[in-house]
């Protein structure tokens, strides 16, 4: 419920029209970092990165790209499966943890973790 409050914030509250040409910026990065971070369960703290997902009931999946210690990374996560790809700048391979597995993900290949 909170969650949807935060979604739905700029479209229903507009401060008596003081936000009405504008947005909440501060509750838009914590709803974008709630679905990150909490949903798809992804974790950038430690030497590489980590998958936990536990997306909402009413979510299939969840498609989105970031930048971690110069290399980029491209991920389909739903609650079966991890879908990623990265462009790894400094090596052919780059270390990921999926729940409690680790993988070594090749260079701008697409690799599945189920």
């Amino acid at each position: 419920k909170l969650y949807m409050d935060g979604l739905s914030s700029d479209f229903r509250d507009i401060q008596g029209g003081t936000t009405g040409e504008g947005i909440h910026a501060g509750v838009m990065a914590g709803t974008i970092l709630i679905a990150l971070f909490s949903y798809a369960g992804l974790n950038i703290k430690g030497e590489y990165v980590k998958f936990n997902p536990s997306l909402p009931s009413g979510w299939k999946e969840i498609k989105f790209r970031f930048s971690f210690k110069g290399d980029d990374y491209f991920c389909e996560v739903s609650n079966e499966k991890v879908r990623i790809k990265a462009l790894v700048n400094n090596g052919e391979t780059v270390k990921i943890q999926i729940k409690d597995s680790i993988f070594e993900l090749v260079n701008n290949q697409w690799a599945t973790y189920q």
